[in-house]
């Protein structure tokens, strides 16, 4: 089996994570880059390994042969190259979250269906061990009928600023 090529589009913090995991996937490869910013794409690029990079996803998807892409951009972006994507023929994980509103999520899932791409929001907290747990709970009945839920989450590192304050582009 063949290694999947995948596009990373937007090189900014999260990106930097993926691709530290991606050096553990034997199955993928990050072939190409994108960023609005060029320039952060090419360092990117030249600090994992990559040999192409590109300043839009576009220019990417016209210029590369991928298998998928990864969504890796300011959350009001994330269902417009997803979008993009599926509608080009790749598979799409997504940072989370989804998207910046409800609308466009379920447009995201409506061109997933329709074009028969996968879609996966990198909502890694499904694998932890706990959830890993509370499913198993779920699944053998341990816990009854649930109709009632609450759960909280603690940014240890506080607000990162810049475009992730800035509720015209996260949300």
């Amino acid at each position: 089996m063949s290694k999947v090529r995948i596009g990373l589009v937007g090189a900014g913090n999260i990106a930097n994570t993926h691709m530290t995991n991606y050096q553990n996937v034997t199955d993928a490869e990050v072939v190409a880059i994108c960023d609005i910013d060029k320039g952060k794409a090419e360092r990117l690029a030249k600090k994992y390994g990559v040999e192409k990079f590109y300043g839009s996803i576009e220019e990417m998807i016209a210029s590369e042969t991928l298998d998928a892409v990864d969504v890796c951009v300011w959350n009001v972006n994330h269902a417009k190259c997803a979008i993009y994507a599926m509608e080009q023929g790749l598979h799409v994980i997504c940072e989370k979250p989804m998207a910046y509103n409800a609308k466009e999520a379920a447009e995201m899932k409506a061109v997933s269906e329709k074009t028969g791409k996968l879609l996966m929001i990198a909502f890694v907290t499904r694998y932890a061990d706990e959830t890993r747990v509370v499913k198993d709970y779920i699944d053998n009945g341990y816990l009854g009928d649930i109709y009632y839920a609450k759960a909280q989450y603690v940014r240890r590192h506080g607000n990162p600023g810049g475009w992730f304050a800035d509720s015209s582009k996260s949300g």
